[in-house]
């Protein structure tokens, strides 16, 4: 017959095997965009402006278990271009060379852009903290311009970009604790997405030639938050088979020590 010991042992390890890990997760969009356009006629123009874009993803429910782990990522593509024009207003430098030759210096002007590109998890127990992972990215153009007659005035333009390139990341949530995540049915787990640009305008002040330019970036993907847990672990409470298991066994020791008990008419 099985010995309490043996029915305990039993008991627990059924209780405490672990079930295969489930994994739930919840997506969402997002998107910003920034832009500006400046004018220069001989100063330097510098500005910058800011896009965020914040999203809500689902927090954990714990009825369907234990939280084990999270994981908080995206993937995205950003776009950069920048334009310049330039117009001479005034007279061209004269640059001579030796052998008669003659060039007329128009206008130069540059510019440049920036974006930076950040993600920020808002802490679920408190908004005052945030992680971040930033991108970089820069993006330029300058010129000059001759010409080798006199003439009307000249202008010239052209643009570049960077063109669409992928930025993925994964956010380190090893300074939150697996709890914060844990939320009421429809509470919700925010995540701000900022495009701030920086950009500067120069051109050439002889004569207040004038520059025009234009510059926008923008960065747009989806952000994915992934909750690992054990639904094995989803009531503290045992289930009804458990229970009874545990109820059989206890029967089965109480009659196997009922019958090993020694009678008074054995013991005369």
């Amino acid at each position: 017959m099985m010995t309490l010991r043996a029915t305990l042992i039993a008991l627990s390890a059924i209780l405490s095997t672990p079930a295969n890990a489930t994994i739930i997760s919840y997506s969402n969009d997002f998107i910003t965009h920034a832009s500006f356009s400046g004018q220069s006629t001989g100063t330097l123009v510098e500005d910058q402006t800011y896009t965020v874009d914040t999203v809500s993803l689902n927090g954990f429910d714990s009825s369907l278990g234990t939280l084990t782990d999270v994981q908080l990522s995206f993937t995205s593509s950003w776009y950069l271009q920048s334009r310049i024009g330039a117009f001479e207003n005034g007279p061209y430098d004269v640059i001579s060379f030796p052998g008669g030759h003659t060039y007329l210096y128009g206008t130069y002007g540059s510019i440049s852009t920036s974006l930076k590109l950040s993600a920020s998890l808002l802490d679920p127990v408190s908004s005052t903290t945030s992680i971040t992972h930033d991108l970089l990215s820069y993006c330029s153009r300058s010129f000059a311009t001759f010409y080798y007659y006199y003439g009307d005035n000249a202008s010239c333009s052209d643009s570049r970009t960077t063109g669409i390139r992928q930025l993925d990341g994964i956010l380190d949530l090893s300074g939150i604790d697996i709890s914060a995540f844990l939320k009421p049915t429809g509470d919700m787990v925010d995540i701000s997405f900022t495009n701030k640009a920086t950009y500067s305008l120069n051109c050439d002040n002889e004569y207040h030639d004038q520059c025009n330019s234009s510059a926008s970036g923008s960065w747009a993907g989806t952000v994915t938050i992934t909750y690992t847990y054990d639904p094995s672990q989803q009531s503290a409470v045992p289930e009804p088979g458990m229970l009874a298991l545990l109820g059989i066994g206890l029967a089965g020791i109480i009659v196997t020590r009922r019958k090993a008990r020694p009678s008074k008419l054995d013991a005369a």
